[in-house]
């Protein structure tokens, strides 16, 4: 495939950012808020970098924490790597118990140090307050972003879109910013970590030509995988009880046939098929958003530029 940055033809002079949408059943808009577009924009643009500075800290602490347990129970670098995943999976679950969120396996079962991680336990407790904050913090300004998110026109056609939610299409637009300013839809999808760049899945590369070019954010694509493994769970039934794996929406159709394309590519295992798929997949949304901020309508199938993304 081409570059991200091959030409398209230029979108014509005059179109609106945000045109207006017809409303479900012919029913009127929602009376516009006070606030302009163009706040609304810089404002979830800032409340994504919060947002983001709140899952970085929020992960630190947890963390922390999970390599103290570790070390509590015999992680040493002397282990193979499995043991040491194998050690860290246990400071997971345990962390995750006693804050009450689940964690396979008791915590206290003897072959698993079950002494020294009962000991752990106000640890746990002390850094699950001291992540409080940042959990708080996080759920207000997640509040916030969806609020916004729904005052913007292109909510009512994502309003749409099964597993897509007011947080995801926030966090989008709090990623790209006003989807006008994109001539080609191959410029949001390098924006968001989606691109094709000289043949090859945008990434992190080490060189420095290769980095500039590819511009990756690691951020950012977390940020997509996130909605898009949502989207897909709303869009794909796997198999069960006998009945194939199928699409239950169009993007999940999108998903379906990008996977059966590269059923018989050598050396692609199931993951690197799954994860390919669902780049493919996440191309798709992002157009159909791209299209109808810009006053055009969504694809809502496969698009024949991604047939061989």
């Amino acid at each position: 495939m081409s570059k991200s940055s091959s030409k398209e033809p230029r979108a014509r002079r005059g179109v609106r950012t945000h045109p207006p949408l017809p409303s479900p059943g012919g029913a009127e808009a929602p009376p516009a808020s006070p606030i302009s577009i163009p706040d609304r924009l810089a404002r979830l643009v800032q409340l994504q970098r919060e947002r983001q500075f709140c899952i970085v800290s929020q992960n630190r602490i947890d963390r922390a924490c999970e390599s103290f347990i570790a070390g509590a129970i015999g992680y040493s670098t002397d282990l193979t790597e499995k043991e040491r995943k194998a050690k860290f999976a246990l400071a997971s679950a345990f962390r995750r118990r006693v804050e009450g969120k689940g964690g396979a396996g008791h915590p206290c079962h003897a072959n698993q140090g079950g002494y020294a991680l009962s000991a752990c336990t106000p640890i746990v407790a002390n850094s699950a307050a001291a992540r409080q904050a940042w959990d708080s913090l996080r759920a207000k300004i997640e509040a916030e972003m969806q609020m916004l998110a729904r005052e913007l026109p292109a909510w009512r056609w994502a309003e749409a879109v099964s597993g897509l939610s007011a947080q995801g299409f926030a966090c989008i637009i709090g990623e790209t910013g006003d989807l006008a300013n994109y001539e080609t839809k191959e410029r949001v999808w390098k924006r968001l970590g989606l691109a094709v760049i000289d043949g090859i899945a945008q990434q992190r590369r080490t060189n420095a030509e290769q980095a500039a070019a590819h511009g990756y954010s690691p951020k950012r694509r977390a940020t997509v995988w996130a909605i898009a493994d949502v989207l897909l769970r709303q869009q794909w039934r796997g198999e069960r009880e006998g009945k194939p794996a199928h699409p239950i929406g169009p993007y999940g159709a999108v998903y379906g046939r990008r996977k059966a394309h590269t059923v018989n590519r050598d050396g692609w295992t199931p993951k690197h098929r799954d994860n390919d798929a669902r780049r493919v997949m996440s191309k798709a949304l992002i157009e159909d958003l791209w299209r109808v901020w810009r006053g055009m309508e969504p694809l809502a199938s496969m698009p024949p530029s991604l047939s061989l993304a």
